[in-house]
């Protein structure tokens, strides 16, 4: 275990798989279980599965591995229950995770003896929730010493599955590490087949099997009968699958090798190193699988309205272009969680070609040419085609369009946009290439594809803000508007000659280059000069050196926070590099202009010198230490396991010779003890260089010499969010807006920015929230943040327990991985945290029970209730953990709203949680809630209550809001507010004075969609008679919108809970068929209001300064009261 101890390692719950051996008193068992452990223990890799523990106690033998959702391989191949349609890809990729575990067993295994594993099959091949296959069972391996590769091992007696074996270890005796490649060959012919080796169809006609059979028919050149003929079947009617089973070249690659595996002696057979390089091959051969979806005719014409003009975005020779919303994409049954991301995607904005004439035998065969020609050009800067429409006479493509919008949204607008570096802008140019490249380049037997409308309009935006060229399948795609928009990006060459080629896209390719440096589309009416646009100006402000001044002065004029120049345009340089190869695009004839691969290489220089920039955030360690005093530790101001920061005054001449004054810094020193110091810094570093973000705290410069490293940061004056919370200054308006931008940066980094992938922080806690002058948050400490697309493995909590359990999301127990939703969950903490005042794990407190961490209960066993925050949450009970600092603050609805969205964060599954985009919407609207207490909506003007048949003197009327009360108020956890009326009213404790007989009510109000309200009141006493028993009617109306309130409403007495009396009563008209319901049910009264019965009382009951106090909570466990108009309340004698 690494040396660790069992204290020391990370307490987990998880599904494992144990098995037991049974021939608990045989000597190969036992020599088995011995082995099996000795083996899995020195074998780490992705294709092996993981040895988690074993028991050996009381003659029991019981191995621990990881478990694999998936099963193995053979209930595949077995099963018709349970046999699903592979694709040729997924089988290929199985094959090739089987290949990677061998040759690491036989190869890899970094000086230690090598493994032979004896018992290859198809049971021993595990597979994940991905199809990712593990090779398992190890009961029967033998380690093979390392300096004798060529040495044979005798078997005692022969082991395996027979129709597995190696037939000249079954002649011999004498196995080698060739004996699994015969085995693996075997499962390679069953993957093919998708039946098994031993099946009886093989049995009877070859006692050994399936191998012998599938020589002769590789021999014959009859193997294409033994496809599996289920894998050109769909296993979803709603898909269809390009690319399904294997085309010719990647059968023949495959099985060539895999013949080649059962060759009779071993000396003939492949090493693994070969077999895995062809089945490579095969699977570059077969290209990508395609999953398209049949959508509906009926769903397209919805969308787009019958084809309206007004969504339409195009048309060609061949058809029209619309643009429309459908939501009709089963992301959930993607083979991939790629695929999956992409069609979640893709669902807001789809581009939908309608071909014409579907008489015409040209446009069908175009229709599926177009269908087979997809495969050849998916790339990841290319916006993919999704699903297709093949109805009747209609013929429709639907393809990925514009999530984030496209390049021309981002070019000569101040809609507020994003603001693009120049180093986002090059990340952006070299995708663009990229995707060119991928049509430009003939791959295989297939053509070159000429896009022949290459402009910033078709450079879409998708989720992570990737370009992505659109590419609708046509030669030449015309919009609406074609003189006005198009005209400027045409080359000039095909304009005079009507030749198109590849270089025609180049050119229109050098005229969005030069829209991006300029930030204005190329027809602006700034180059109303010319009818061709930008391309002639910007090839002649090239030529006399004068293009600078058409930078797009976004770039130049940028400003961090402070006002300081924050350097994200071009460097000279960069520039140069950029300009060279953009005029050479621009080129009068196409024999001019680069191919992409060139400009793909100019790009990337001009990208490289932009990086170089990092050079000029460079501090010496000697201005640092003159900073911060040599380190001196009065001037800490913070730390953590592997790191100090100090605060400093940094001269401006020190770090920028041309700078004057200083700059009060903090600087983030490693410690040289536990090794991690130089990962976590290149870390940290490389997200705070290129992820620039106002909720992300601001690299000021950094240190890498005489062995130190360090980041330098702004001073945020106010510290970090932990050393706030029990701050009664920090206004509940304050700690919203501060949760605001932390989940502002979440998003940030979730979403990836522009050009960027998904970022997760890994540890989001409060004291990693600093705090400005003016309490702006800024996340901050990223040394264990990781790209969520490589779902890296987390150990780093269990070095610092205290500090970070409380915050660590619980399927971190049970996978070992951190992904962006982990951020969520730590997130929730710090929200409970803001609204409690206190830290979720507080020094010093024994009773881990009344932490707020979720993850309290695995430092000790013996709690049983769970983390009191969650706790209360499900208890309805939260409000009692209020800070008191600003309980009397916060209004019912932002309450609501908040603790709802936190709750929402801390679910235990992680796909049950909030995106962080949802977070910032809901606390943006918990702020908003706030920011407008005080406009309570009480419905005016309504019918007076006249008078009725009960004693005037005793009708009493709920009493208006005055100030102070409309400022205080409580809380039902149950479902929200105890009374909530339109806007938002409360009557707490209020005391009810009897009314006049002139008196009428002048306010009603009216109940939204609740299921509880409370009704707390004191009584006075003075007019009540002695003795008496008195019965408290609530009198209402329902409203029109309301079809009356079926549901049984349940009225508590809280105040007399040892009686346990729960009275049921309707809110709905009397009707004959329920007028003997009693009091149950309401009374018309002669004013035109019902009133029902919902409390009794005595006049002797307890006195509390000549006060009988009433507090009721009125539930509705199968609907809501909403429509319920509330008038007042009438006491009187029974």
């Amino acid at each position: 275990m690494e040396g660790k101890s069992k204290n020391e390692l990370p307490k987990r719950c998880s599904t494992v798989a144990i098995k037991q051996i049974l021939n608990r008193q045989d000597e190969q068992g036992k020599e088995g279980f011995l082995a099996e452990i000795e083996l899995l223990t020195s074998c780490k890799h992705q294709n092996i599965v993981s040895l988690l523990g074993f028991s050996s106690k009381d003659r029991e033998m019981i191995l621990v591995y990881e478990f694999l959702v998936n099963g193995s391989l053979d209930d595949y191949l077995g099963s018709a229950e349970k046999k699903i349609n592979l694709t040729w890809n997924q089988r290929l990729q199985i094959c090739l995770n089987i290949a990677e575990g061998l040759k690491y067993l036989h190869t890899s295994m970094e000086g230690k003896p090598r493994i032979i594993h004896r018992d290859i099959k198809s049971a021993n091949v595990l597979l994940d929730e991905n199809w990712n296959a593990k090779i398992a069972d190890f009961g029967l391996s033998k380690f093979h010493p390392a300096n004798q590769p060529a040495s044979t091992i005798k078997s005692k007696g022969f082991v395996g599955t027979e129709v597995y074996m190696d037939p000249e270890y079954l002649t011999t005796g004498k196995y080698k590490k060739e004996t699994d490649i015969y085995s693996f060959g075997v499962v390679l012919f069953e993957i093919l087949s998708g039946t098994l080796a031993y099946d009886s169809v093989y049995l009877a006609e070859n006692d050994k099997g399936l191998a012998p059979i599938a020589r002769r028919r590789f021999s014959e050149g009859t193997l294409k009968e033994l496809i599996d003929p289920t894998m050109m079947v769909e296993d979803n009617e709603q898909r269809f699958t390009l690319n399904r089973g294997p085309n010719q070249d990647s059968f023949d690659a495959f099985t060539k090798i895999a013949y080649q595996c059962l060759a009779e002696t071993q000396a003939k057979r492949p090493p693994m190193e070969v077999i895995i390089k062809e089945l490579r091959n095969a699977q570059k051969f077969q290209g990508e699988t395609m999953v398209l979806y049949k959508v509906r005719h009926i769903d397209i014409v919805q969308a787009t309205e019958d084809f309206k003009e007004t969504y339409r975005i195009g048309f060609d020779a061949h058809g029209m272009v619309y643009k429309a919303e459908l939501d009709q994409f089963e992301s959930e049954s993607s083979s991939s969680t790629e695929e999956k991301n992409k069609r979640e995607e893709a669902k807001k904005h789809m581009a939908i070609k309608r071909i014409l004439c579907r008489e015409d035998e040209q446009g069908e065969q175009g229709f599926f040419e177009e269908l087979e020609m997809c495969m050849s050009y998916k790339h990841p800067n290319i916006a993919s085609l999704l699903g297709f429409c093949d109805e009747g006479r209609e013929m429709i493509f639907v393809y990925e369009h514009a999530c984030n919008g496209s390049l021309d949204d981002y070019l000569g607008s101040n809609n507020g946009k994003t603001v693009l570096t120049w180093a986002q802008r090059l990340h952006m140019c070299i995708e663009i290439a990229c995707g060119l490249n991928h049509l430009h380049t003939k791959m295989g037997s297939k053509q070159s594809i000429i896009h022949g409308d290459i402009r910033s309009a078709n450079i879409l935006f998708g989720k992570n803000f990737e370009a992505k060229i659109a590419y609708f399948g046509v030669s030449n795609l015309h919009p609406a508007n074609q003189e006005a928009t198009t005209k400027v990006y045409l080359d000039p060459e095909y304009e005079i000659t009507g030749k198109l080629g590849t270089k025609s896209d180049i050119y229109s390719f050098g005229v969005v280059l030069f829209e991006i440096l300029c930030g204005k589309l190329a027809y602006d009416l700034i180059y109303k000069g010319t009818d061709k646009g930008l391309a002639p100006i910007a090839r002649q402000r090239c030529n006399d050196r004068t293009i600078k001044k058409m930078i797009d002065r976004k770039l130049l004029v940028e400003t961090d926070e402070d006002g300081s120049t924050a350097n994200k345009g071009p460097n000279q340089d960069s520039l140069d590099t950029f300009l060279k190869i953009a005029c050479q695009c621009l080129g009068e004839t196409q024999t001019e202009r680069p191919m992409m691969e060139t400009v793909i290489t100019e790009l990337q220089k001009a990208l490289n010198f932009q990086e170089s920039l990092m050079r000029d955030l460079q501090i010496s360690l000697e201005n640092i230490k003159m900073a911060t005093q040599e380190f001196n530790q009065e001037n800490c101001v913070g730390s953590g396991r592997d790191w100090k920061v100090y605060k400093g005054e940094l001269s401006h001449a020190k770090a920028n010779a041309n700078a004057t004054g200083c700059t009060t810094i903090v600087a983030k020193q490693w410690i040289r003890k536990y090794g991690q110091e130089n990962n976590q810094f290149r870390t940290e570093l490389d997200i705070l260089f290129n992820r620039k973000h106002e909720d992300i705290i601001s690299l000021a410069g950094y240190c890498d010499e005489q062995g130190e490293t360090i980041i330098v940061y702004k001073h945020s004056w106010n510290g970090s969010l932990d050393e706030h919370l029990n701050n009664v200054n920090l206004t509940w308006i304050k700690r919203l807006q501060i949760c605001i931008d932390v989940a502002s940066g979440l998003e940030f980094l979730h979403g990836g920015g522009v050009t960027q992938k998904k970022l997760v922080h890994g540890n989001i806690r409060s004291a990693n929230i600093l705090l400005t002058a003016d309490w702006k948050a800024k996340i901050s400490n990223f040394e264990f943040s990781s790209l969520d697309s490589l779902h890296q493995h987390m150990d780093h909590v269990s070095d610092n327990a205290y500090g970070t359990f409380a915050y660590l999301d619980p399927e971190y127990a049970k996978s070992g991985y951190l992904t962006d939703k982990s951020d969520l969950y730590s997130f929730g903490v710090i929200l409970l945290e803001i609204l409690c005042g206190r830290l979720a794990l507080e020094e010093g407190c024994d009773d881990y029970s009344k932490h707020l961490g979720p993850l309290a209960k695995l430092f000790k066993k013996k709690i049983k209730k769970g983390p009191l925050a969650k706790r209360l949450f499900e208890e309805r009970n939260l409000d009692e953990m209020i800070f008191e600092g600003i309980k009397l603050q916060i209004v019912p609805l932002s309450f609501f709203t908040f603790k709802k969205i936190a709750y929402e964060c801390l679910r235990d599954d992680s796909n049950q949680r909030p995106e962080a985009s949802e977070v910032v919407i809901q606390l943006k609207e918990a702020l908003e809630f706030q920011m407008k207490h005080d406009e309570i909506k009480i419905l005016k003007g309504a019918q007076q209550v006249p008078e009725s048949d009960a004693d005037k003197d005793q009708m009493h009327q709920m009493p208006q809001m005055p100030k102070e009360i409309e400022d205080t108020y409580n809380y039902d956890g149950n479902k929200g507010l105890w009374f909530y009326v339109v806007g938002v009213v409360l009557v707490e404790d209020m005391i009810l004075h009897c009314l006049a007989s002139c008196h009428r009510f002048q306010n009603v109000m009216e109940l939204l969609a609740r299921q509880v309200f409370r009704i707390k009141y004191k009584i006075e006493s003075e007019k009540l008679s002695p003795f008496t028993e008195y019965a408290c009617y609530l009198v209402f109306k329902l409203s029109e919108k309301c079809r009356e309130l079926h549901c049984p409403v349940k009225v508590r007495d809280l105040l007399h809970r040892k009686i346990k009396e729960t009275k049921t009563v309707y809110f709905r008209s009397p009707a004959p068929f329920n007028q003997h319901d009693g009091n149950s049910v309401p009374n018309q009264r002669a004013d035109g209001w019902m009133e029902v019965m919902v409390w009794k009382f005595n006049s002797k009951y307890k006195l509390a300064n000549n006060l009988i106090p009433m507090n009721l909570k009125l539930i509705a466990y199968e609907g809501t009261m909403s429509g319920l108009t509330i008038c007042g309340m009438d006491f009187r004698p029974m």
